[in-house]
């Protein structure tokens, strides 16, 4: 009778080998290092949260400012305006050369312009500052007939926090604010003004486009 077949030694050492790397624990993947302070060394300390600068609104005093107008180059103020001889304030209104919704609100400006100019003074002040010089004075030219200053940098709009095209601020000659939103709740604003009654609805929404403070 045949003994049965022996198997190769190189295929034995070979089995072997296999069983070997399949019963092995498989390397661990190299970890990444925590971003720990070095041991004695404290680590840095927290950046302090700074809180965003108040803005004022209706019954805070209305900050100051001068700026140049975009037709003639003089410097105006606040006070040159809301306390102008025989005038019981200034309407503030942030515009745009650009933006569809100031180019809705023109015809209902100009009404109230032609309503209360003798009595109250109205600037506009443009702080886009993607929009070009000639620009807004060629359309201050055509579509309003009060004075257009150029805010550059946005600084009057940053000391205002006005965010949209057209925004209005009421400024009593006292320097209060007594209404701050937009043009459709203006007309109230004013008529209660001129008649030295309290501004029933001081604060308002305004909708429009967004202040541009970059270029």
């Amino acid at each position: 009778m045949r003994s049965p077949s022996r198997l190769p030694i190189s295929v034995l050492v070979l089995c072997l080998a296999c069983l070997g790397l399949a019963g092995a624990p498989r390397a661990r993947a190299a970890e990444p290092l925590e971003d720990k302070a070095p041991l004695g060394e404290l680590p840095p300390p927290a950046k302090p949260v700074v809180p965003a600068p108040a803005v004022p609104r209706a019954g805070d005093k209305a900050p100051a400012f001068t700026l140049k107008a975009v037709d003639s180059g003089q410097a105006r103020t606040l006070a040159s305006f809301a306390k102008a001889k025989g005038m019981k304030g200034a309407v503030l209104l942030f515009l745009s050369c650009r933006c569809p919704y100031v180019a809705q609100a023109r015809a209902p400006i100009a009404e109230l312009f032609k309503q209360y100019r003798d009595k109250v003074a109205f600037v506009g002040l443009n702080a886009n500052q993607n929009e070009k010089a000639d620009d807004i004075k060629a359309d201050a030219g055509q579509s309003f007939a009060f004075p257009m200053l150029r805010d550059d940098g946005s600084k009057v709009a940053d000391l205002y926090g006005a965010q949209r095209t057209p925004e209005a601020f009421v400024v009593d000659p006292s320097g209060v604010i007594r209404y701050h939103g937009g043009v459709a709740d203006l007309g109230p604003a004013l008529a209660q003004l001129v008649a030295g009654a309290p501004v029933a609805k001081a604060e308002s929404k305004a909708f429009g486009c967004t202040i541009k403070r970059k270029p």
